[in-house]
């Protein structure tokens, strides 16, 4: 990875997964690796954790996977995403039968 995705100020974000359900889109989980600004992390501790995360997930959520977007991207979440399965994207907002 050459170039690292913007971050907010203070924060340098390494790394976003949108987990979900596989059978419906529902996201069940949001992952984000994230050091203080300017600090370096190796690249294969930084695989490793976002893979343990994603075991660990598995272990309640049998059928999950995940997408990785920018950061910028799930800062609507608050109005609900899901995730088209078709397209591998999220969907804005999610409607009430959600």
């Amino acid at each position: 990875m050459s170039e690292l995705p913007a971050s907010p100020p203070g924060l340098q974000v390494f790394e976003t997964r949108v987990y979900f359900d596989r059978q419906t889109g529902k996201v069940i989980s949001v992952h984000q690796l994230v050091s203080a600004a300017g600090e370096q992390l190796d690249a294969d501790n930084m695989r490793a954790e976002m893979s343990e995360f994603g075991k660990s997930l598995r272990q309640r959520h049998p059928d999950v996977d995940f997408i990785s977007v920018d950061w910028e991207q799930i800062l609507d979440s608050r109005h609900g995403m899901k995730i088209d399965l078709e397209t591998r994207s999220i969907v804005w907002p999610i409607d009430s039968d959600g």
